[in-house]
């Protein structure tokens, strides 16, 4: 009977130390000042959604897919300022940035995604938002597909940089921008 019982926990020990693959997303509503976030995503398939200055709707449905951010009202809202948001994803899985500006000015937001996975990414502020000053990098390179939608709606003085590398691949992007005082904006596809 010993034996039977020890062959059992051999095999158990062994099925739970094997390692399974699984997409990685990643939520962070920031509301407060003087923060840095870095999220580092490295192997297949990543979602990164941040809200900076409101909080992300706590559906069920929301929090498992990740790709209704935004779908639902915010919960709350504050002020996010002076932060600092770094986003690096790399790997050959899809990798998907979603980072919404409710209520977020003066602060460093930069996305990096590399690999040879399908790269997107988008940053919203959408109507009656208040964002001024944001500073916003993004680059995508890799062997893959690249795509992003920039949409600064009620944005002052916003700095945004956007740069897609590999020109053998299809690039996609779409910038819209309405602002009282606008600041620098440029693409560049390499």
């Amino acid at each position: 009977m010993k034996f039977i019982a020890i062959l059992f926990l051999i095999a158990g020990l062994g099925y739970c130390n094997h390692i399974r693959a699984q997409p990685s997303y990643v939520y962070v509503d920031q509301v407060g000042n003087n923060n840095t976030i870095k999220i580092d995503q490295d192997g297949s398939s990543h979602l990164v959604g941040v809200a900076l200055g409101a909080y992300l709707p706590t559906n069920t449905n929301d929090l498992k897919t990740g790709y209704t951010i935004g779908a639902n009202p915010y919960l709350g809202q504050g002020v996010s300022e002076f932060n600092n948001i770094n986003v690096k994803q790399a790997g050959p899985g899809i990798q998907t940035t979603k980072i919404e500006l409710p209520n977020a000015s003066y602060n460093l937001i930069s996305v990096d995604q590399s690999g040879s996975a399908n790269h997107t990414f988008n940053i919203t502020s959408g109507a009656n938002t208040t964002n001024v000053n944001n500073t916003i990098s993004a680059t995508q390179s890799g062997s893959a597909q690249k795509d992003f939608t920039l949409n600064m709606n009620g944005s002052n003085g916003a700095t945004v940089t956007v740069q897609q590398t590999n020109p053998t691949q299809s690039n996609t992007g779409s910038m819209t921008i309405q602002c009282t005082t606008c600041g620098a904006y440029s693409y560049t596809r390499q």
